[in-house]
Order: structure tokens, then sequence, then C-alpha cells
């Protein structure tokens, strides 16, 4: 069993910075030996290095851990295993990883939604898809649903099992990259932490949550978008109209053959 010896200035300190929702940078201060040695430990419970099998990393200067639980408090410290059977332990830090908030920008989105866990929901994409296209490039700004006059068996209050299955039942890649969800598949946000696939084409219901928060989500704008909804008629698809205010009105069928604004979103 090791000795656990505490002696900071010889196991070094850890700072932190970056806090993220489920990462974060840990940098390190060398010991009294001048080189960073050992390993950095972190658990949700007091003293990690002190707790058989806990998650540790190799020190390094900067460290950054990842898949961490948002809303959560950690705590870290550096420990030296010794060949004569004792472990130098450095000083504990404590962080709180942030936590999940309807508005925060998150993986390329903003979200719109967290489950009951308060670890789970949705985003929704900051700007419509084609948006940044030059004006005079209006047929890259809206998009036709597709399918038109083609009998549909799903109906899922699931945006992402209706996307997919609109485009496998296209199948063909070429067409339904040219429809609403075949664009909301194909969506890559700008930036290097981002979701750079699973986006997909709202369903009602996920819309109808959309829009308890719409005031907040940025560049929505005063017109018609596609959900990803079918109509039992074989000539529609559900568009929503945010020139409506009441319920009932924002929400209609429309031929799946006109074009119309679409907006990404995506689970996490």
């Amino acid at each position: 069993m090791l000795k656990i010896i505490t002696k900071t200035a010889t196991a070094g300190n850890l700072t932190y910075s970056n806090l993220g929702y489920d990462t974060v940078t840990l940098n390190t201060t060398a010991g009294s030996s001048g080189t960073i040695v050992g390993k950095i430990y972190y658990s949700t419970s007091p003293d990690p290095a002190k707790i058989p099998g806990t998650q540790s990393v190799p020190t390094q200067t900067q460290v950054v851990l990842k898949d961490l639980t948002p809303g959560t408090k950690y705590y870290a410290q550096i420990g030296i295993e010794t060949g004569s059977g004792e472990m130098i332990i450095g000083s504990q830090i404590e962080f709180t990883t942030k936590a999940y908030a309807i508005g925060g920008n998150y993986k390329g989105g903003m979200i719109f939604y967290i489950d009951g866990t308060k670890l789970h929901g949705l985003i929704v994409a900051k700007e419509d898809i084609g948006e940044s296209a030059p004006d005079t490039e209006e047929d890259k700004k809206i998009f036709k649903w597709g399918l038109y006059a083609t009998a549909l068996d799903f109906l899922s209050d699931d945006g992402s099992v209706n996307t997919n299955a609109i485009i496998s039942k296209i199948n063909d890649v070429t067409i339904s990259n040219q429809t609403a969800a075949g664009q909301c598949v194909q969506y890559q946000p700008s930036g290097s932490d981002v979701f750079q696939t699973g986006w997909y084409l709202p369903s009602i219901d996920e819309c109808k949550i959309l829009l308890n928060n719409k005031a907040m989500i940025p560049n929505l704008k005063a017109d018609d978008y596609w959900t990803s909804s079918r109509s039992t008629n074989v000539l529609n698809a559900v568009r929503m109209n945010l020139n409506e205010t009441e319920l009932s009105k924002i929400f209609y069928e429309f031929s799946r053959n006109e074009k119309a604004r679409v907006r990404a979103i995506h689970k996490f």
C-alpha cells in the first residue's frame, strides 16, 4: 500500500483555465525538481490521488480534461509514485464545470432545450442554412422539402428520425442534398469545437420547443421554415410561419415542391 506524503514543493501545483461544460484546462507548475513528473489525478471526490483506481492523465505543462459532467464539482492534484512505495502529492484544487443553460453557446449552436437530467438537450444553428451566401444566390438560401406526391409512412416527434427517413426514401444523394432535410445533414457550422455531423431538420414538436425561446435565437426571420413533419396529403409537408404569433396559425401545410427557409438543430 502506498504511503501518502504531501509535499507541494516537490509535486508541483495546479491551476485551471478555459472552464467549459465538459472540458477544462489544467496548468501545471513544476515542483522543486524543475521537471514535471507523475500524474494528475481528478475525481468528483476530494483527494483524488489517494483514491485507488481514480482517473488520471500524465502530467504536462498543460492538460485538457475532456468528457467531464456539466455542472459538476471536481477535485484535482498531482501525484508522484516513488520507487520506495510512496505517493507524493501536491495541493488540491477544485473547479466546477459549467452547467448547461438556455441561450448558452455550445458546439456551434445555441441551447434551446435541456431535458430533466440537465445533461442533454437540443441546440439550434445560429443562422439559416445558406444565409452567409451572397444575396444574389437566392437559390442557396431556400430549399424544397422534396418527395412531392410520394406517400410516406413515417411520422415521428423526433426530427432526426424524420430527416433520415426522408433521405432514405429519396434514395439519391444528389437529389436529397438539395432538399431541406439533406441540407441539414450536410450542415457544418464554422469553428473547431463544433458538431461536424448529426444536424437535422426539426419536427413540429421540436419547433414548438424552439418557439418558447425564439427571442434569444439569433437571425430568425419573419418568414416560412420547413419542419421535418409530413402531411397526410402526399403533396404537402408542414411549415412554421414566423410571421404569425398564434400557435394555431404558425404551423400549416404547404406544397413540398415549394421553397422555404431551413434551420438545423442538433441533440447533445
